[in-house]
């Protein structure tokens, strides 16, 4: 159908060439033909005839957006802004092209004039407040959040947005309450970030038992995506937390806090100097204890004796069942230990034996989330943990073009593009999109719990074999398309584009002039033998092998 609308197009240029809307029609319908060279050789014709033709200009800026010419792209979207300052359609269009071209600052003046435009597209909103998370600017991304909740007053993960930067902000019994609605329905790492705001929140209204609470829900992730701003917050709470332990005298959960505090932020001298004060209290305990033992050591043999049975008998061991074991990691006062299973989902580990007291037990995977606790260890006895990791997760986004293509991630089918894949586990997936009439494209994506992926997929029209034979060897020439090809008494090959319409003809050798034989549309990959016989002076017949 294309191509028989373009020759009729030519035909009315050969007859007059000065008419302007013919010209773009061409052009037009060498993009659908994927032909940008000769779309852009048509509206160059447009040019010389009508230089600031309004509908050229908006041709001329798709079309180099199509071929990826951004600064060309730009400067021309930018020119029919100026006379169309409301076209929401190419202020979206350059938005996007100035993210592809990492121009932020730009995309983000497109979005605030969108936002202006179109003040109840929640889409864009979302996009200028994530913008304005990413810049810093906490006061705009709290204005736009508040705009999103009127236009979403059910949307959680905006809720939670609100109630970050409430607190953030100074407000924090309206933030404690906008977190405590929605923690639950966001994501873990969310999750883990609005605890934190909760301890801090609550430590600034002097609700330290509370705060206590919500940082025992927190992980400590050390991100270096991080702001300043909230590796402060994360700093100051767990140092507070620390402090309060310290003033306690509860040394060993002080010395856990205050060295989460140093992590995030390393050169705060306070932290510091707290760190240092519970370790010179802790080894002054430890000095005093072994002096006491070198003491009574030292009374007489059968003492030592005593001693001696009483160090043996003062020990014990820890046993951890660990599910999965694959890749974990247990360590005990940060020593690993063996598995000593064979087993692979359920690990058994056994530490060596160990002093009476309490003892620190971490468990490492890269896949799940970091467990650790404080375990008292008895005279002779094996202390049993059985353990279930939780796992960690994170999301990614499949962008396509064209868009609507099926995204399978390891042979599971997740939706249509563009997908935004919320929650799944980390670790490293196969890519397969599938779209009707195009080549399957594969990919592979690294997920992490830290930072959303992206993968792009710029698809391409798929492929398909067209076999032409004549079996009574009448027909000497058949044309698909524009390609001609003589039989020669063996059947002829043609490459075609997968989900266009292809026309077929056919003549005799010695004529001039071809007859039409029909048309089929194939899938990507199909391979169609079919024999064509002439069916009198006019016309061809398909006949299927």
């Amino acid at each position: 159908m294309l191509n028989e609308a373009l020759i009729e197009y030519q035909k009315a240029v050969n007859l007059d060439a000065s008419i302007i809307d013919v010209h773009l029609k061409c052009g037009d319908i060498y993009i659908k033909m994927k032909d940008l060279e000769k779309a852009e050789a048509s509206f160059q014709k447009v040019a010389v005839i009508s230089p600031n033709n309004p509908e050229l200009m908006v041709s001329l800026f798709n079309l180099y957006r199509l071929q990826e010419i951004f600064d060309k792209a730009i400067k021309i979207g930018e020119e029919i802004l100026s006379s169309q300052p409301e076209n929401i359609e190419i202020h979206k269009t350059l938005k996007d092209i100035y993210v592809r071209s990492e121009r932020y600052q730009d995309a983000m003046k497109e979005l605030e004039i969108l936002s202006n435009l179109i003040p109840t597209d929640s889409e864009v909103l979302n996009e200028l407040a994530q913008r304005y998370e990413l810049h810093g600017e906490s006061e705009k991304a709290f204005t736009v959040y508040q705009k999103l909740n009127k236009l979403q007053p059910d949307n959680m993960k905006v809720i939670f947005c609100l109630g970050k930067y409430t607190c953030l902000l100074g407000n924090y019994e309206k933030g404690i309450e906008y977190l405590k609605r929605s923690i639950s329905s966001v994501s873990d790492e969310l999750q883990s970030y609005g605890h934190l705001l909760l301890a801090y929140s609550s430590l600034k209204l002097n609700k330290h038992y509370q705060a206590t609470h919500e940082i025992s829900q927190v992980s400590a992730l050390y991100d270096d995506n991080l702001s300043d701003g909230e590796r402060k917050i994360y700093a100051e709470t767990f140092y507070e937390i620390g402090n309060e332990y310290f003033r306690k005298k509860e040394l060993h959960s002080a010395t856990h806090y205050l060295r989460i505090a140093i992590k995030y932020n390393p050169n705060d001298k306070n932290i510091q100097n707290c760190i240092d004060n519970t370790q010179k209290i802790s080894s002054e305990i430890n000095r005093k204890l072994r002096k006491k033992y070198i003491l009574i050591g030292s009374i007489s043999i059968f003492l030592i004796i005593i001693f001696s049975l009483a160090w043996y008998i003062a020990h014990g061991k820890i046993e951890v069942s660990v599910k999965p074991s694959e890749g974990t990691s247990v360590y005990v006062d940060g020593e690993l230990i063996p598995n000593i299973s064979n087993q692979h989902t359920l690990g058994d580990y056994f530490s060596s034996s160990l002093f009476i007291g309490t003892h620190k037990v971490t468990i490492e995977n890269a896949r799940y989330k970091v467990w650790d606790t404080i375990i008292n260890v008895d005279l002779q006895k094996t202390t049993k943990l059985n353990i279930k990791l939780n796992p960690k997760y994170g999301s990614f986004r499949v962008m396509s073009n064209p868009e609507d293509a099926d995204v399978y991630v390891d042979g599971q089918l997740m939706g249509k593009t563009p997908l935004f894949i919320n929650k799944i586990q980390v670790g490293k997936y196969n890519l397969n999109l599938k779209l009707r009439f195009y080549a399957q494209s594969n990919s592979s994506i690294e997920v992490n719990d830290t930072v959303n992926g992206k993968i792009y997929f710029d698809l391409s029209r798929g492929s398909a074999e067209l076999i032409l034979h004549d079996s009574e060897n009448w027909i000497r020439v058949f044309k698909v398309g524009d390609e001609e090809k003589h039989q020669d008494r063996s059947p002829v090959h043609f490459t075609v584009t997968a989900g266009e319409r292809v026309p077929i003809w056919y003549r005799f050798i010695n004529d001039i002039d071809w007859k039409y034989a029909g048309s089929l549309v194939l899938e990507t990959g199909e391979t169609k033998s079919i024999d064509i016989y002439s069916t009198g002076i006019s016309k061809g017949v398909f006949k299927l092998k």
